[in-house]
């Protein structure tokens, strides 16, 4: 089923490779696998966001208001530029998010995005999305600000469907040539040997979780993909250099100050 409305709190942590595997192996019995995989599979997922040329969306929001939101385009595992993808509007209240999305065409969410065009209606639309997509970038010139990949592994408990545990890896971005497409150059967010969990419910955390959690003093960080990767190009440009990012992550940097 292809959900288009979630409501929920969402904590990251950032594991090492080798607590990956034991919280795997200690998380297993509860946990029952992603549709879209076996247990041990990853899928790879692909994001492109929008911004202003004065990158004022993203400059907002890792000021950490109390309220913010963002759009991104994202498709999945061998996704195309002319396959369905979707268009995604997540908002975030006081550490609670909310994320509407549709499934559209690329051209016609350029169309929508650029040319200010809602698409002919189609099966696979949710209109109500439309319409708030369309009310979103009236007013806004956007322009595909960065491409941000990463190969993700998913679970959700076995006795509540509402609680999902990812774990991503492999994240990289780009900032030119963006498309939904992995080029060799995409630079890393993370180090090749770490993964971001993330505990996604909008209920309470389970014991059994709490306690695993508390076995290897994980506590979650304000990690974002998007706000690590807009510090390190902020940081490269100040260098000189707006194509070649710090190949350690900002998040790395800002934990060892």
């Amino acid at each position: 089923m292809n959900l288009t409305t979630f409501n929920r709190f969402e904590k990251k942590y950032i594991v090492s490779e080798s607590t990956f595997t034991n919280l795997i192996k200690e998380f297993k019995p509860y946990l029952d696998k992603d549709d879209h995989l076996d247990f041990f599979s990853y899928y790879t997922i692909y994001n492109i966001y929008y911004d202003t040329a004065q990158d004022e969306i993203i400059k907002q929001s890792v000021s950490k208001p109390e309220f913010k939101q963002k759009l991104r385009l994202r498709g999945y595992s061998g996704n195309k530029d002319n396959d369905l993808v979707y268009l995604e509007l997540k908002k975030k209240l006081h550490g609670y998010v909310n994320k509407r999305r549709t499934l559209i065409s690329k051209e016609d969410a350029d169309q929508l995005i650029y040319n200010k065009i809602k698409p002919d209606p189609q099966p696979y639309h949710n209109a109500q999305v439309i319409n708030e997509l369309y009310y979103y970038v009236l007013g806004k010139q956007l322009i595909p600000r960065i491409a941000i990949f990463y190969d993700r592994v998913a679970y959700y408990d076995k006795n509540n469907h509402d609680i999902r545990i990812t774990f991503d890896r492999h994240i990289t971005s780009r900032r030119h040539d963006i498309s939904l497409n992995r080029n060799n150059d995409d630079i890393d967010l993370i180090a090749s040997d770490q993964y971001l969990m993330e505990i996604k419910t909008s209920s309470s955390i389970p014991l059994w979780l709490t306690t695993i959690l508390t076995k290897h003093k994980l506590y979650s960080s304000s990690f974002s993909k998007y706000g690590s990767e807009f510090y390190d190009y902020l940081i490269t440009k100040r260098k000189g250099d707006e194509k070649c990012l710090n190949p350690y992550s900002t998040y790395q940097v800002r934990q060892s100050l």
